[in-house]
């Protein structure tokens, strides 16, 4: 049943994409990288961003940003620092762009440190030309700022005066935001448009090395900024390879099965939050299916983490349609779909040894998935089919860097190792094959060693219950350890080398001898010879784990505090000044 040490034999393919981020990351470059330019696309526009280039002082952040010569008037953006430029050294100025008029004339002569922007687009003073685009343009009128979990450019509004995007609905609508209103900047080309004069932001990168090195300093600083950075099933930039579907940007096609099921990473439109989209062909042979799917997904809240992957938001079909039409209907055959939260990876794609994932860590999120287990069947489901794959790995937010909170840091922290793996919690997914039951008869599709024995010898009169699922989740969790053949089904005759496996992962030092048997009950062959969901929370295991995380906890937190008194009574103050409410 052992195909080889899972200390050396893990999945090749995440291995290959974990070094392909250690070698950008030791090559990343700290020039100078312009990832995107901010230019008028209107005459008005452009006579409007001449005044500002001739009026704005010399020594502001705009002088050595905003571009002017005989065939570029245009802004540059950066993730880097502007030289000279005080504020800019601001650990949460890095990756946020203000975009307006700036301040009043008035505020400006009393000196008073407020609604300062970096992309100026209205000139500074009290001349007619600035009097009219203040008609059009707000002292802080929108800010851009790169989303914290899907490294996506948002746009938010923040003023009442009003943003067109050209094009930023799904049917190719022009998009209006007031106060308030966000959303994805999704164009190769955005066409922008504050009252009468209209700009373009244009993302820039073309070589992939500075696309390489960008991705390196962008993940630098929302680590250190948010605790967390995007997912490598995201692209860096918009691609003409995207699709649109209801709100959300998808990205990439993450796998399909022959039944007509497929998943895809993508972005929602409005949030800028990653999100995995899920596509299923409902027709009436598979209609019962799909409900009882989509009934069991929106079961449980994406916000309120259950250990299971419920459903963001409502389904919707290729119509845009939400309910689905064929949900409640005998419509023609169409493509529902549901989004849930993008995960990393699977037990199966993780790399487990490559990551340096210690005991404890891979304890943490086998008690995670088991948790999901009882939710599961605390609402009388039976998941029924269990595997490496449906139990995932999703990105959570972790505290940023506490050492720069005091804001005393190098420009960008070009310092700052990217942890081998981002903050996870794990859950179960995949829940099209779930079924509100206490007693199964049906068999997967599939084969594996994750099915249960009884699985397999069940009829309507020997029915199966949840206790396949404690197999199923036993078997997934060994490939943390090993690799177990995926076509392989057990029987009496093969039974005794899944025990062996066991033991032997127990012999090698990678388990402790309480998990082990841990393990060897939920593997029992007699699914009456396996403890419960409740026996299994109840685990001297998950005891010893949790006062080992209170200890850790306790200890870091008086850490935390120490260096919170060692700061002193000098430490930075900040006060921040709100700009004055506009019309």
């Amino acid at each position: 049943m052992e195909a080889s040490q899972g200390e050396d034999g893990q999945c090749e393919e995440s291995q290959t994409e974990t070094e392909r981020e250690d070698n950008g990351e030791n090559q990343a470059s700290s020039k100078m990288l312009h990832f995107a330019t901010f230019e008028p696309g209107s005459t008005s526009a452009v006579h409007l961003l001449e005044m500002v280039k001739i009026t704005a002082s010399p020594d502001h952040y705009l002088s050595q940003c905003l571009i002017s010569d005989d065939e570029h008037l245009l802004y540059l953006l950066s993730l880097q620092p502007v030289a000279g430029d005080a504020a800019g050294h601001a650990p949460d100025r890095l990756g946020t762009w203000r975009i307006g008029a700036g301040p009043t004339a008035r505020l400006r002569e009393k000196g008073v440190p407020c609604c300062e922007v970096d992309l100026l687009i209205c000139p500074p003073g009290r001349s007619v030309g600035s009097r009219v685009a203040r008609d059009s343009i707000g002292s802080v009128h929108a800010i851009l700022q790169i989303h914290a979990a899907s490294g996506a450019l948002q746009l938010r509004s923040t003023c009442k005066k009003p943003i067109v995007y050209m094009k930023g609905l799904t049917d190719g609508g022009h998009l209006t935001l007031h106060g308030g209103d966000s959303c994805l900047l999704f164009h190769q080309h955005n066409h922008l448009r504050f009252g009468d004069y209209e700009f373009v932001l244009s993302f820039s990168l073309e070589s992939p090395k500075d696309r390489d090195d960008f991705r390196v300093q962008r993940n630098r600083l929302l680590l250190r900024n948010h605790g967390q950075w995007p997912s490598r099933h995201l692209d860096l930039f918009p691609s003409p390879s995207h699709t649109l579907s209801s709100d959300v940007r998808i990205h990439r096609i993450l796998s399909q099965d022959t039944t007509g099921r497929y998943t895809y990473s993508g972005v929602r439109l409005h949030t800028g939050e990653p999100v995995l989209l899920r596509r299923i062909r409902c027709n009436p042979d598979t209609q019962r299916w799909v409900q009882n799917e989509l009934r069991v997904a929106a079961m449980f809240d994406a916000a309120a983490y259950s250990g299971v992957l419920g459903m963001l938001g409502q389904a919707w079909c290729e119509h845009g349609t939400s309910p689905p039409c064929q949900i409640e209907s005998k419509a023609p055959a169409e493509d529902v779909y549901y989004a849930t939260q993008l995960a990393e990876y699977h037990f199966l794609s993780m790399p487990w040894s490559k990551l340096g994932m210690g005991l404890d860590v891979r304890l943490d999120y086998f008690h995670q998935t088991l948790k999901g287990l009882g939710e599961l069947h605390d609402k009388g489901l039976i998941h029924g089919h269990i595997r490496p794959e449906s139990l995932v790995l999703v990105p959570t937010q972790e505290n940023p860097q506490e050492d720069t909170l005091d804001g005393n840091f190098s420009p960008l922290s070009y310092g700052l190792t990217l942890p081998p793996f981002p903050p996870m919690r794990a859950a179960i997914s995949d829940l099209g094959w779930t079924k509100a039951s206490l007693n199964r008869d049906n068999k997967p599709n599939g084969g594996g060693a994750w099915v249960a024995p009884e699985v397999w010898a069940s009829s309507v009169k020997a029915s199966y219950t949840d206790k396949a699922d404690i197999w199923g989740l036993a078997m997934s969790w060994l490939p943390a350890y090993v690799q177990i053949p995926a076509d392989v089904k057990v029987t009496r005759a093969n039974f005794g080398k899944i025990q062996s496996t066991v033991k032997s992962v127990f012999k090698k030092g990678h388990i402790t001898k309480p998990f082990c048997d841990l393990l060897l009950s939920m593997l029992a062959w007699d699914p009456d010879d396996r403890p419960s969901i409740q026996n299994l929370l109840a685990h001297e295991v998950w005891i010893d784990l949790q006062r080992k995380r209170e200890s850790e906890q306790g200890t870091a937190r008086m850490e935390r505090e120490e260096r919170l008194r060692d700061r002193g009574p000098d430490a930075k103050k900040v006060r921040v000044l709100s700009p004055p409410a506009e019309k």
